[in-house]
């Protein structure tokens, strides 16, 4: 992360080291956004589908049944 700072913006280590956690912290943000909108528009659910049929036929899903 401090290599791709120090080449995008020219910084020194030192000034890369420093915003790294704020780089960390808007880029794991934006991510997370992405999911979140993503997820509202339907984008994941085939996706949940398909996993909710294959842990219905394994023992994981079985585990699962037994506590809920």
């Amino acid at each position: 992360m401090q290599k791709l700072l120090m080449f995008m913006y020219h910084l020194t280590p030192e000034q890369a080291a420093a915003r790294v956690p704020v780089f960390q912290f808007w880029l794991t943000a934006f991510g997370a956004a992405l999911l979140i909108w993503l997820d509202s528009k339907g984008v994941f659910d085939a996706l949940g589908a398909w996993l909710g049929r294959v842990l219905r036929d394994t023992a994981v899903g079985d585990l699962i049944r037994k506590f809920m």
